[in-house]
């Protein structure tokens, strides 16, 4: 994909009406298309995988780092206080609580890629 930029002025003097301009290059968020949990009923002797599919506009590679989240409601979330990749070990999880994960573009750490699929254990 063709990347527009942006035209940034290197100059904001005028002279004899000459503008001088440099193309800086957009970097844009990945987006996902698709995410989920496995396995979709878990129990609590399971470990839940997180995956992941997404684009990026500038045809960059993407990784993803992961923030699991808990909740005994499905309502209200708190981040674990421990990170994990895209796995959550079993002994992490309790039973009838429910998980989630906030995926996150390393290449863009400060934006959240906020799709989240939920799990309740048993």
């Amino acid at each position: 994909m063709s990347n527009p930029g942006l035209l940034v002025p290197l100059s904001n003097t005028l002279s004899a009406a000459l503008l001088t301009y440099r193309c800086v290059p957009c970097n844009y968020q990945p987006v996902i298309s698709a995410a989920s949990i496995s396995p979709t009923a878990p129990f609590t002797t399971q470990a839940l995988i997180a995956s992941a599919t997404a684009t990026d506009p500038e045809g960059d590679s993407i990784a993803f780092s992961y923030q699991w989240q808990q909740s005994t409601n499905n309502l209200s979330f708190t981040d674990l206080a421990v990170t994990y990749s895209n796995t959550l070990p079993s002994a992490v999880t309790v039973s009838g609580d429910y998980y989630r994960v906030v995926h996150h573009s390393q290449r863009r750490p400060d934006q959240r890629l906020a799709i989240y699929h939920h799990v309740l254990c048993s």
